[in-house]
């Protein structure tokens, strides 16, 4: 009878070694972040912000900065490293008119210490987010049990992409911060990093039944419609605006060159 191994066992530079390889998260966000800034995109890596819904402080992994002419877009980026034996699957239909948008935040000068803020949805030809284009609508994290059968959990993947989601908040009080201090358009997007050939996409009618797919895509889309409240004049009670996330966006390591230009053609228009 073989003796079970003690659990009171030091752990060894071989144990820490599989950690890295096998487990931890931060080899896969610092290749993430290699390649944006490679990009030429601005980045802010490993900060804290203040959770708006449970009140508790987190950790982000990156922040990235893409700037168009008068535009600023700001990502709030959450790196999901899923091993070999995991996928993302996005289950996508097609895009309705009332799904087609984007906002933006008009943030305009007031004076020296204050910034005025507006809303401007932006619809049809102006959004990035087309009528008729498939979007996600629910995402598992499939697997396979100790039978070899698939099974599907979106637990650990909804809390990562949420955690995107959240810390856009911070980033939409920021952009309307007395600091900013000049006339500028702000879009702020929350955006899932996935390992490449791990992105999986299954596409359904209206009717429900499939369309095209399962099959291997480098980037999708989550359809939120998310709002959160922001001052239209900071530092002062009253009246708010709600800046709502219209899409979470779901990108592979492989596709986030694309989805970088994708955005930069779109706003250069």
């Amino acid at each position: 009878m073989s003796k079970r191994p003690s659990t009171d066992a030091p752990i060894t530079v071989d144990n820490i070694r599989t950690f890295i390889d096998e487990q931890a998260d931060f080899g896969f966000e610092m290749r993430v972040l290699r390649a944006l800034r490679e990009f030429g995109l601005t980045c802010e890596h490993s900060g804290t912000y203040s959770d708006p819904v449970e009140q508790k402080i987190r950790e982000f992994d990156i922040r990235a900065q893409i700037q168009v002419a008068n535009r600023n877009i700001a990502l709030a980026i959450e790196c999901k490293n899923l091993r070999p034996t995991s996928a993302l699957l996005v289950s996508a239909v097609g895009r309705q008119p009332h799904e087609a948008f984007h906002d933006e935040l008009l943030v305009r000068e007031f004076t020296h210490s204050q910034n005025s803020v507006q809303l401007a949805r932006r619809n049809g030809a102006e959004s990035i987010y087309a009528v008729g284009d498939m979007v996600g609508k629910k995402i598992d994290q499939v697997s396979l049990d100790s039978n070899n059968q698939p099974k599907g959990d979106d637990r650990e993947t909804f809390g990562r992409w949420l955690q995107a989601v959240n810390s856009t908040r911070d980033l939409i009080f920021k952009a309307t911060a007395p600091e900013v201090n000049i006339s500028k358009e702000r879009v702020i997007v929350p955006v899932l990093v996935v390992p490449t050939n791990s992105l999986w996409q299954v596409d359904y009618d209206q009717a429900g039944s499939i369309t095209a797919g399962p099959q291997l895509i480098i980037r999708s889309s989550r359809f939120l419609n998310h709002s959160w409240q922001v001052p239209m004049m900071r530092g002062y009670a009253g009246e708010t605006v709600g800046y709502t996330l219209s899409h979470l966006e779901i990108v592979t390591f492989g596709g986030l060159h694309e989805f970088v230009d994708s955005w930069r053609t779109h706003f250069s228009r």
